[in-house]
């Protein structure tokens, strides 16, 4: 009896990830656990739902959809008012006048500038930036396979959205989160930087340059763990992207010879990036200002609280409608909402599923009959769930969202063993989203009229994308069991 009760309550998650496997989308996937949810909290007596949770319940979810929708719409809108204005093209034109060997460059693109932009806008806008540069270097599955390597900041990609998240469903700070899972991520950049060196010249790039992949690697991840400690989250990726590419130049010499790409001075196509970032950062900086904006508007439940005016998207609005007007470009809103919906419903999906099986202690069940004695085993369950939560819905914050509440019960509810679950979590989830089938579509998407005539290798970026993860989560799993042996 009590494993058709297990069954019962994993059903939910385990039909979305079914339907999501099965090629149907994240969107329907969430729909289907979320009606799945609906169903068993109504027929199932012992997963009811008291009507009094259902308020809690249902504000949490509009909250959260709310916080996630106020950064992915003013985002897009800003992506597009920056393709428009040929920005993207001229930051790929200023980085290709970098006179590097290719694989300094390589690298220096995926520890340093790919991390910097997708950090500062997200939805995979650094792809624009680095697949153009890549397929300059390099044809073939070496590009592509550098190409999807480059998609891996999502814990602090578009200015650490799915932390922040991620925090919020937890019930951690956000800098606690963002701090041990700059942690736990540790040493997933210097072996994404050696995954680098075998995908673009095997052993022999390996021999020659694996000194600067790992240098590099760890000096991002040091970065990492020193802005999440000392500064800001949202900014964390951005800073540890710049200071590395700092860093790479200056070891490697690197020599800039300018050629003006047509209208668009370096000055300009770097205007927006740096007016977002001191939009994020002035706040903070003026004595009094944060706090402010933190009780302008506040809206919370029992299981979360959001400022409006405190969130990247603030931000990123600000950004959108100057950085139009000075260039009076006009970007249709309309154009932009099948973009956006998508994402907005699923992740609102996720979440709704999501509160519903913690109300009704489905995910009280499911954690209490995987959680163990091994410590050990808690673990690498928990890196395993999270790998498979960002590699089925292709989105951190959908990842966070679809498994971060059975994280939660995992825990035991003690606070340190839930933030290393919390951050494990939300590393594995983020890590793995280069390996989903929508970030391979939307990165071949972008090559293929740089890819020349050869077939699209969809199904090798696949098998590529599934060995890199398991090899990430397997050292994600690592550094956890390190990190909760050792706290």
């Amino acid at each position: 009896m009590n494993s058709i009760y297990f069954l019962l309550a994993a059903l939910p998650v385990l039909s979305s990830i079914t339907v999501i496997l099965c090629g149907k989308g994240a969107l329907n996937g969430a729909l289907v656990g979320l009606v799945t949810a609906i169903l068993v909290s109504l027929f199932i007596p012992e997963f009811a739902i008291a009507s009094s949770q259902y308020n809690s319940g249902v504000g949490t979810v509009l909250i959260l959809g709310l916080s996630v929708a106020l950064v992915i719409v003013p985002g897009q809108i800003l992506n597009r008012v920056l393709q428009q204005q040929n920005i993207i093209k001229a930051l790929a034109h200023y980085i290709d006048c970098v006179k590097l060997p290719k694989l300094h460059k390589a690298l220096l693109l995926l520890l340093g500038v790919a991390p910097a932009v997708e950090s500062l806008t997200g939805f995979g806008v650094s792809l624009f930036l680095s697949v153009p540069i890549i397929f300059q270097l390099y044809q073939g599955k070496a590009a592509y396979r550098t190409a999807m390597l480059t998609m891996n900041i999502m814990p602090w990609g578009t200015l650490g959205l799915a932390t922040v998240v991620g925090a919020g469903i937890a019930g951690l700070s956000i800098q606690q989160l963002g701090i041990y899972s700059s942690i736990t991520s540790m040493a997933v950049f210097p072996t994404l930087g050696i995954a680098c060196l075998f995908a673009l010249g095997g052993w022999h790039a390996f021999r020659q340059y694996s000194w600067l992949a790992i240098l590099l690697g760890f000096v991002f991840s040091s970065l990492l763990y020193i802005n999440n400690r000392w500064l800001w989250v949202e900014t964390a990726g951005i800073f540890s992207g710049l200071g590395t590419l700092l860093v790479g130049v200056l070891l490697t010499q690197a020599r800039f010879e300018k050629k003006e790409f047509i209208g668009v001075p370096l000055v300009r196509a770097l205007t927006p990036y740096g007016f977002l970032l001191m939009l994020v950062a002035l706040p903070r900086l003026i004595p009094g200002a944060w706090d402010w904006l933190s009780h302008l508007l506040v809206l919370e439940t029992e299981h979360i609280r959001f400022t409006p005016f405190t969130s990247p998207g603030f931000a990123l609005c600000i950004t959108a409608v100057i950085i139009a007007l000075s260039q009076r470009t006009r970007v249709s809103i309309k154009s932009i909402l099948p973009t956006v919906a998508r994402p907005i419903v699923s992740i609102i999906a996720f979440v709704a599923m999501a509160q519903i099986m913690r109300e009704s202690n489905m995910l009280s069940y499911v954690g209490g009959t995987l959680v163990g004695a091994n410590q050990t085993l808690n673990v690498v369950l928990s890196s395993f769930l999270g790998g498979v939560s960002g590699f089925v819905t292709g989105s951190n914050v959908g990842g966070n969202a679809l498994m971060m509440p059975l994280q939660q019960t995992l825990s035991s509810g003690a606070d340190t063993q839930l933030a290393i679950l919390a951050a494990i979590q939300n590393s594995a989830a983020g890590h793995l989203v280069f390996a989903s089938i929508p970030m391979i579509l939307l990165m071949t998407t972008i090559a293929k009229d740089l890819a020349g005539p050869q077939e699209v290798p969809v199904a090798s970026l696949l098998k590529f994308g599934l060995g890199m993860a398991v090899l990430i989560v397997c050292v994600i799993g690592l550094v956890g069991i390190f990190l909760a042996r050792i706290i």
